[in-house]
């Protein structure tokens, strides 16, 4: 659907002032812009075309994300809730166990 002329952005610093003068609005274009002079067109940003599907990733991300596990523990833990990571085994205790301490049976003397 084609726009109408007045939905399309003024081209010259006359017509952007005179739209400003009929909307009346309290802003006026710079004064050492002349009438015939063109406004320029500044990008918007983002691409004009849509990406070619050549450069959609190709690896699987789970894939990305079991090769690089994040090291924070929560992040960690939700990620194995939604199976995306295999779960972590549990440390296993290494060390000598402690000795709890004994009553002293007392000596005779």
């Amino acid at each position: 659907m084609p726009k109408k002329p007045t939905d399309q952005a003024p081209r010259t610093a006359g017509e952007l002032r005179s739209r400003i003068a009929k909307a009346e609005l309290n802003w006026q274009v710079d004064a050492r812009l002349r009438d015939a002079d063109l406004l320029r067109r500044r990008p918007r940003g983002g691409s004009p075309v849509a990406p070619a599907d050549s450069t959609a990733p190709t690896t699987n991300p789970i894939e990305t994300i079991r090769q690089h596990p994040p090291t924070n523990p929560f992040l960690r833990a939700r990620w194995e809730e939604l199976k995306w990571l295999p779960p972590q085994p549990k440390p296993a205790i290494t060390g000598s166990v402690p000795s709890r301490p004994t009553k002293k049976e007392e000596e005779p003397s």
